[in-house]
């Protein structure tokens, strides 16, 4: 039977804390899962390996350098204009001009071969891992994330240099970690509206984990997922319709939420 999904992808934080979410490459339904299932995996690994990481460090890298998408590129330039590529959902480059070789020396740091850190996506996520560990150097523990941003920056790859664009860039690298990791709040529920061919129909709530990275879906054609709102029957049966709106719910009140939408996709299942 088919079916089809849409999927969304949220970031959650509180107070003044910045957040976005981590996206899960979208290429079908058990690909999806099973990715997602060994991100996870490979995260809780290198941090009992490294317990010095600041949690959520791993997975901003992963969002910042590739959506958490495993990509290995089959050449280390792409495109008219021979951008550099990195490799793994991790992002690590290869020492192209202006780059580190970051495979390289997550290969030396773990014991593995190049060709294994660049290509295999737990060991992609050790080896990004071991180089932030390395880069903390003699610090016994981390305080604020904000006090490794120096760390954080050698992630992005970029040789540093006098030139103040590359400075620029290596500094807006840690931005965008700093930007991505997620924190704190609890007790907020989302539900969806879709417009088809008879009205308006809601879907049920789904709950959003604090501290975790998240996706959530609603299948669109099953009716237990949706009930009638305005002028609706509570089944969504025309081919075609449109998300009318996204309700946000929480149960606290004593601090200010910050949600961030990072991507809304339509998967169809077959």
């Amino acid at each position: 039977m088919k079916s089809a999904v849409l999927l969304l992808a949220f970031g959650l934080a509180s107070g003044v804390a910045w957040a976005a979410p981590a996206s899960v490459p979208v290429a079908g339904p058990s690909e999806t899962e099973e990715t997602h299932a060994a991100l996870k995996a490979a995260f809780a690994q290198a941090y009992l390996r490294y317990p010095r990481l600041p949690q959520g460090a791993l997975e901003a890298q992963a969002f910042v350098a590739s959506r958490w998408q495993h990509r290995v590129p089959e050449a280390p330039y792409a495109g008219r204009h021979g951008m550099p590529q990195s490799y793994g959902v991790m992002g690590l480059y290869r020492g192209q001009p202006g780059f580190a070789d970051q495979v390289g020396v997550a290969a030396k740091l773990l014991g593995l071969s190049p060709e294994r850190v660049a290509r295999d996506l737990h060991s992609n996520v050790l080896g990004a891992a071991a180089l932030l560990d390395s880069a903390l150097g003699e610090r016994s523990k981390v305080g604020r994330i904000e006090d490794i941003s120096e760390a954080l920056q050698n992630l992005s790859g970029i040789l540093p240099a006098q030139a103040s664009a590359t400075a620029y860039a290596r500094a807006s690298h840690a931005f965008d970690l700093l930007l991505t990791l997620c924190t704190g709040a609890t007790g907020v529920n989302l539900a969806m509206a879709v417009n088809d061919s008879d009205g308006t129909e809601r879907s049920s709530a789904r709950s959003l984990p604090a501290n975790q990275w998240t996706y959530v879906e609603w299948k669109l054609d099953d009716s237990a997922q949706w009930s009638a709102w305005v002028g609706g029957n509570g089944v969504i049966s025309s081919s075609q319709a449109t998300l009318d709106a996204i309700w946000i719910y929480r149960a606290q009140s004593s601090y200010t939420v910050h949600l961030y939408i990072d991507d809304v996709q339509y998967r169809f299942e077959g």
